[in-house]
């Protein structure tokens, strides 16, 4: 039953072992096991913390065996509850043990022992004081100096702790490993790394089949990292590691390897054993933080992005688990997004960082850089609105941070995107006074934005500061040319000119100057100052012969003397264009004007060779401009017919003859300046109006009638004369007028054949049908002279 009872105490079945007391207690003869059996009672009581229960065994057996009085001693001394009762337990402890003192001293280690744990740190060093200052003892129990060590520790003295455990290994050097690693801790974390190492050295060398060998190794390894001594860190650590591949270490081994590795400046063996220690522990996020971190060093960003995305998933809680590191591995994922310009990514991951959050766990560091990236990647998914709230918060917050000038700059192509430019302005404005090396820049844009507003005075004065605080700048140039195009749209066009010119002058190399000596040519043609428009187009020939405008340059400055009366210099210009510029877009209206050049000098035949390299070349835009019907005038020019002629016989042929409108109305004009004119084309006017009158138009076949009458008066047949004249009265209902003059030219006629019976009634017919037109007016003028118009119906 003891042996049982024995038993269950070890096993900590101290329930079990009451309970089968009780049952015993009353049946069994105990005898000489009568205080062991109550002994192993008491244990249970005060390992289930029934200290009344065990107080009154104990107490019970203060005389009994020794081992069992002295533990009866020290339980009660530890549940004593005043000085006074303490200091009698202590007494009789004294007296009882005298005779012993190997279990006095047992006792008064075992009662120092469970002050401390109690947390009465005077008491427990009071008892292992009385041990430890007993003379001449050659052996002590190492727990004496250890937890006197330990009492000192916390009371803050390092330095007799250490003395302490130093005499000790004097007194007792066999036993002296735990000492040498407590000596060690005390060094280690007092940072006298170079003593630190010696007891750990030491304890290497002399407890080599030690329990904690592996825990002295790492420690000494910390130790040499400490103190700089790397190579023999790593050395150190790479043999533990390959030795005790099974020790509790392993861990803090492989941790102390990649630091080791990332102070040897050696980055990639660093990132190859982070991403051994992410593979055997893939549980310690902050290994997997450190991983991340690395990876980002080398612009990893894919496998960042993959390693981020795992922690998270593996740690759904992280923000609750660890704060810090949730935020990190966020924004690592961020940055590594932008930079594979996974934008809405990025977006996804920045936005998880809370700035209460970032402040409650000291990572403000991460805060002025997670505003500007996360605009970043509003900007570049265009979302320009976010993109500012983002990095107004930055503007806010972080006034002297160094992201501030390109913050501003952000925010003004933000608010320059959106079309809000007066916000963009003053971004600009700020940054140009902000940034030293943007200020030039920030000042473009925010003349730029200025414009945009259509406020030009303001925009030129933002672009002329420019040009006097940086006329050397990048944006000089720019500046300068933006600068004459608000002189310009402001009306000051010499002053516009000026500009332009000195920026040819000024900035010869820049890829404005050219366009912008061309612009001058612009701005002088505005104004109507051709003379100057001509020399500004000369002068931008001259110094870029083979410059990309030089054909626009002809063709205006061709003008430019067209239009001062110079037709020769204004040909030569045109002439050039056409035959040196093959692909220009002012080569049809170049080939034109050329042409009209030479026809005016009557210089027909090479007119309608110009022309017709038009017509062949540029078939639509001849056909827009009217060049083939041009041409055709130039041809019956040079056939001798006068302008009048040659223009009616190139419409009539250009139209088809009758076939349409416009091709009628020519011949019928045609045929009136033949029949006019009575000379020998008459004929040929009379076959044009009878293809006019076959096509049964009223309008016109009415009109080519008339002159077929006048062609008969013209023939000397007035009566013939005078019935076409009635049938041209016949065919247009519409036109009162025609029909009028063609009655009163047919009475005319009637009176000229001396048939005034006839005439009478065609009096008669006018006076009745058209009694306020002028043709009757003439008719009766006729009848009271009796001349007829010589000149008909001109």
């Amino acid at each position: 039953l003891i042996l049982l009872f024995y038993v269950y105490l070890k096993q900590q079945l101290y329930e079990e072992l009451l309970a089968k007391a009780d049952v015993f207690h009353e049946q069994l003869p105990l005898q000489k096991w009568q205080n062991r059996f109550d002994f192993y009672r008491a244990e249970a009581y005060w390992e289930l913390k029934r200290t009344g229960e065990a107080a009154l065994l104990y107490r019970d057996l203060l005389e009994a065996e020794q081992d069992i009085a002295a533990t009866a001693l020290r339980r009660l001394f530890i549940m004593a509850s005043t000085l006074r009762e303490k200091e009698r337990l202590i007494q009789k402890a004294e007296v009882q043990f005298a005779a012993s003192p190997r279990v006095l001293q047992d006792l008064w280690i075992r009662i120092g022992i469970e002050s401390y744990k109690q947390g009465s740190l005077e008491l427990a060093e009071f008892f292992l004081n009385k041990v430890w200052n007993l003379t001449g003892q050659d052996v002590i129990s190492q727990a004496v100096p250890l937890y006197l060590a330990e009492i000192l520790t916390r009371k803050g003295d390092d330095s007799g702790a250490a003395s302490i455990l130093q005499n000790y290994l004097k007194r007792d050097p066999a036993q002296s490993g735990a000492a040498l690693m407590r000596l060690g801790d005390i060094y280690l974390l007092g940072n006298d790394f170079e003593t630190a190492i010696v007891y750990y050295q030491r304890y290497l060398e002399e407890v080599p089949s030690g329990d904690r060998y592996p825990e002295a190794g790492y420690l000494l390894a910390y130790g040499l990292y400490r103190l700089d001594n790397l190579s023999e860190s790593a050395s150190l650590g790479e043999s533990l590691i390959q030795n005790y591949p099974q020790t509790e270490f392993l861990q803090d081994l492989k941790r102390l390897q990649i630091i080791v590795e990332k102070k040897r400046d050696r980055p990639r063996e660093a990132l190859q054993f982070l991403k051994q220690y992410r593979v055997l522990y893939p549980d310690d996020v902050k290994g997997r933080i450190d991983l991340l971190k690395q990876l980002f060093v080398f612009k990893q960003y894919q496998e960042i992005q993959y390693e981020s995305e795992s922690l998270l998933r593996d740690f759904p809680r992280l923000w609750d688990q660890d704060l810090s590191i949730y935020l990190m591995t966020n924004y690592l994922h961020g940055l590594s997004s932008i930079a594979r310009k996974d934008y809405a990514l990025a977006v996804n991951a920045l936005a998880l960082i809370d700035k209460a959050a970032v402040e409650s766990v000291q990572l403000d560091l991460i805060l002025p850089y997670t505003y500007y990236y996360l605009g970043w990647a509003h900007y570049r998914l265009g979302q320009f609105q976010k993109a500012r709230q983002s990095l107004q918060k930055l503007l806010e917050e972080f006034p002297v941070h160094k992201l501030f000038p390109q913050t501003l700059f952000l925010a003004g192509w933000c608010s320059f995107s959106l079309g809000e430019y007066r916000d963009a302005a003053a971004y600009f404005a700020q940054l140009s006074k902000t940034d030293p090396e943007l200020s030039a820049k920030a000042a473009f844009l925010q003349g730029k934005s200025l414009l945009n507003l259509e406020e030009l005075p303001e925009a030129a004065l933002a672009f002329k500061s420019l040009l006097i605080v940086h006329p050397a700048s990048e944006y000089a140039d720019d500046a300068l040319f933006e600068y004459a195009g608000t002189l310009e749209q402001q009306g000051r066009t010499l002053e516009a000119a000026e500009e332009y010119l000195r920026l040819a002058d000024s900035y010869p190399q820049s890829p404005l100057a050219e366009e912008a000596l061309y612009k001058r040519g612009e701005v002088l043609w505005s104004a109507g100052l051709y003379e100057e428009t001509r020399d500004a187009y000369f002068e931008y020939r001259s110094r870029y012969a083979h410059g990309q405008l030089v054909d626009a340059s002809l063709y205006w400055g061709g003008l430019a003397a067209s239009r001062l009366g110079e037709s020769f210099a204004a040909v030569l210009s045109w002439e050039k264009l056409a035959g040196e510029y093959p692909d220009s877009p002012f080569r049809p209206d170049a080939l034109a004007r050329t042409a009209e050049a030479y026809a005016a000098r009557g210089d027909y035949r090479q007119a309608l060779r110009l022309f017709t390299t038009l017509i062949t070349e540029y078939p639509e835009e001849a056909a827009s401009t009217g060049a083939v019907q041009r041409a055709d005038e130039i041809r019956y020019l040079l056939l001798g017919l006068s302008d009048r002629e040659a223009v009616l016989s190139a419409t009539i042929g250009s139209e088809g003859g009758a076939k349409t409108l416009k091709g009628r109305e020519a011949l019928i004009e045609l045929s009136r300046l033949y029949i006019y004119e009575g000379a020998g084309r008459m004929d040929l006017a009379f076959q044009m109006l009878a293809t006019v009158i076959e096509k049964n138009d009223a309008s016109t076949a009415a009109q080519a009638q008339y002159l077929i009458g006048e062609y008969y008066y013209r023939k000397s047949d007035p009566l013939q004369a005078a019935r076409e004249f009635l049938k041209a009265a016949s065919l247009d209902p519409r036109d009162s007028d025609l029909m009028a003059a063609s009655m009163f030219r047919a009475a005319e006629m009637m009176h000229l054949a001396g048939r005034e019976k006839d005439f009478a009634e065609l009096l008669r017919r006018l006076e009745e049908n058209f009694p306020d037109s002028q043709w009757t007016e003439e008719a009766r003028k006729l009848l009271e002279t009796g001349e007829v118009l010589k000149t008909g119906g001109q």
